[in-house]
């Protein structure tokens, strides 16, 4: 039996919580879920999705490897630009489940969704960038 590497030590604990393992995806998968319940989904997580790209400007900014730099402004790149961009592509889908546009962007964020961006927000602008970088991974997995 071969000993298992760090990041894959790592993958086994992100695995035991992985997001899809919700009961809110589970029961989304299933079609259990009313349409009303994932449009204020949609208009919530839009807070999480619109901040990403900010999470990602601040570990660029508090890196100091300019390999590391290279990696997050191509992926900091594929979250903002152009009509296909992250949020966007958010948006578009939030529209689908019935919110208009700026119904999405005026929703007031519910405390657990503040929290959940002030979350990702602080360990981004953390000086040691590895925090960050750890946080999205753990969010990416």
């Amino acid at each position: 039996m071969t000993e298992l590497s760090f990041v894959e030590k790592v993958d086994a604990k992100i695995d035991k919580h992985h997001l899809l393992n919700h009961p809110f995806y589970q029961a989304w998968s299933t079609g259990e879920l009313e349409v009303s319940v994932i449009r204020e989904y949609a208009a919530q997580y839009f807070k999480h999705v619109s901040s990403f790209p900010r999470y990602l400007s601040s570990i660029h900014t508090n890196c100091d490897d300019i390999h590391i730099r290279q990696i997050l402004l191509e992926n900091l790149v594929d979250e903002e630009m152009g009509t296909e961009n992250h949020p966007e592509l958010w948006l578009r889908f939030s529209e689908g489940m019935g919110n208009a546009r700026n119904n999405v962007n005026k929703t007031v964020a519910m405390k657990e969704t503040q929290q959940l961006v002030n979350t990702f927000m602080n360990l981004s602008k953390e000086q040691r960038y590895h925090i960050g970088l750890a946080a999205l991974y753990c969010y990416e997995s």
